[in-house]
């Protein structure tokens, strides 16, 4: 009866040890994938915004990562859709004569936030005249994940 309880028990906390690095693993992995799923779903509500211009309307984005953990995030996420048009847009035509310039230029800039209970980014939207460098529009979103 006793060697049963000890088999018990050691399969009991290896069951237990293994649930806990798993967890860990997948943790370490869930903010960049949470962080690509909510930007997403932020440009494209963005999109929809009166006064928000078309994505061809923009010539590029340049980020902004205002501690570690952003710029931690910034680089593990895959950039959504729309940024990486802009992005392959930007490549094209500084390659290529004849392409004309779009009107504006957005900037993102990223900064982290962890309390005991969550962690989130607050990710501001900065788009600004190419020619003037007048602000146009400014929108900042809190994504909590």
């Amino acid at each position: 009866m006793f060697r049963i309880t000890q088999i018990l028990f050691f399969l009991a906390t290896s069951v237990f040890l293994a649930h806990i690095i798993w967890v860990e693993i997948n943790e370490s992995q869930l903010p960049a994938k949470r962080f690509a799923q909510l930007w997403q779903k932020d440009l494209d509500y963005l999109s929809t915004l009166k006064g928000f211009p078309k994505w061809n309307e923009i010539n590029g984005a340049s980020f902004v990562s205002g501690n570690h953990l952003a710029r931690s995030l910034l680089l593990q996420v895959d950039l959504p859709k729309q940024l990486n048009q802009l992005q392959l847009r930007n490549k094209i035509g500084s390659q290529t004569d004849g392409i004309t310039s779009s009107n504006f230029d957005l900037e993102i800039v990223v900064v982290s936030w962890k309390d005991a209970k969550e962690t989130g980014l607050v990710v501001q939207y900065e788009l600004t005249d190419s020619k003037t460098k007048n602000k146009k529009w400014e929108f900042s979103r809190t994504l909590i994940f």
